[in-house]
Order: C-alpha cells, then sequence, then structure tokens
C-alpha cells in the first residue's frame, strides 16, 4: 500500500488514488502489471469481511476516514483497476449504503463501479443520480468527498465523478450536456 511519504502504516484510500493512477497511466506508458496487482492485493487484504474495508490509524492527514465516502470510493477504483468481480460482497455492501447515503457524490461512485461490471443494479442507481442534478447542470455531495472537498470543490467533483459515471452508461443520459457545461464554466484561470 501507500502513504503519504512512504512510511507505514499504509493508507488504504490513497492506495486506491495510486492503484487508479496506475491502470490510467498504463494506457500511455509502460507500467509493470505487478505493480498494479501488488496494489490491488494489499488492498484485497485490507477487506474487513463485512462488506467495508479496514483503516489503519495514522496521525498525519488522513482523508476520509471510515465511511460510506471511503468504501464506495475503493470499491470504484477496485473495479476501474478490473479487479471488481474479487469485491461482490463490498460492492453489494457499497451499492445497500448508497441507497441510504442519498448522496449524488455516493451514487456516483457506486454507479461508476457497477456500470464497470455491467451490474443490472445500474439502471436503479443511474435513475436516483440523474434527478438529482441541479438546475445549473451541477450535481452537489450532501457532505464531503474522499479529499474532504466541501463547498464549490465538492460540487466540481461530484459533477465531474457523476459525467464520468454517466458516460459508462448505454445511450445518451440526459443532462450530460448541461453538466459538461457547468464543469467547463466553472474552470477559472487558476484551476477548478
Amino acid at each position: 500500500g501507500f502513504d503519504w511519504f512512504g512510511q507505514a502504516p499504509a493508507h488504504e484510500a490513497l492506495t486506491a488514488y495510486g492503484l487508479m493512477q496506475f491502470v490510467d497511466m498504463k494506457r500511455v506508458y509502460p507500467v509493470e502489471q505487478e505493480v498494479i496487482d501488488r496494489t490491488a492485493k494489499w488492498l484485497l487484504s485490507r477487506r474487513d469481511q463485512k462488506g467495508g474495508w479496514l483503516r489503519a490509524k495514522r496521525g498525519l492527514h488522513s482523508w476520509d476516514g471510515q465511511s460510506i465516502v471511503a468504501n464506495a470510493y475503493i470499491v470504484w477504483a477496485m473495479t476501474e483497476a478490473g479487479y471488481g468481480e474479487q469485491i461482490r460482497v463490498e460492492l453489494d455492501w457499497a451499492y445497500q449504503h448508497a441507497l441510504q447515503a442519498d448522496d449524488p457524490y455516493v451514487y456516483s461512485l457506486v454507479l461508476g463501479a457497477l456500470e464497470n461490471l455491467a451490474d443490472p443494479r445500474a439502471p436503479l442507481l443511474r435513475n436516483k443520480l440523474l434527478p438529482a442534478q441541479e438546475v445549473d447542470g451541477s450535481w452537489r455531495g450532501l457532505t464531503h468527498s474522499m479529499t474532504h472537498s466541501r463547498g464549490q470543490s465538492l460540487q466540481i467533483e461530484t459533477s465531474a465523478l457523476s459525467i464520468l459515471s454517466l458516460l459508462k452508461g448505454k445511450g445518451f443520459q440526459a443532462g450530460l450536456a448541461k453538466g459538461i457545461q457547468f464543469l467547463a464554466g466553472s474552470k477559472s484561470y487558476h484551476g477548478f
């Protein structure tokens, strides 16, 4: 696993983020599959056998602790990397808790995971995410993101993840163009 400064204990969510980076990078630059497999294997060892993920205690900045946001993020990362069949219990847990959370940020993460696996539950979650779109084209997370973004940053991150997840679905999804316009309009001289 990975940590902020390369010291134990490793950080589960940061490792999930690293896993996605390696998988994305492999599309344009040589990345050894062994690195990806070893990273995924470590994450698989961090399952709590109840549908969630263990969290190592740490004294430094820890992103999100134990929550549906962290579990959904790790599940999404694992499915993005092609390990979804190995985490069906965790996906089921994340799906059930996403329905209860009623949070577009969580919906977008779990929908992305479901779409990655062509899971038949994806349309139900998609039908919950689409009506949560705001008039301006954005989606607003209710609490915080994986990195504890709030306010406008959370709105932009939730919108981007919602668009990514909806793009994975079959056919054109209503609201995508408006969501993309919102993202484009959120860019400033300094970034998003």
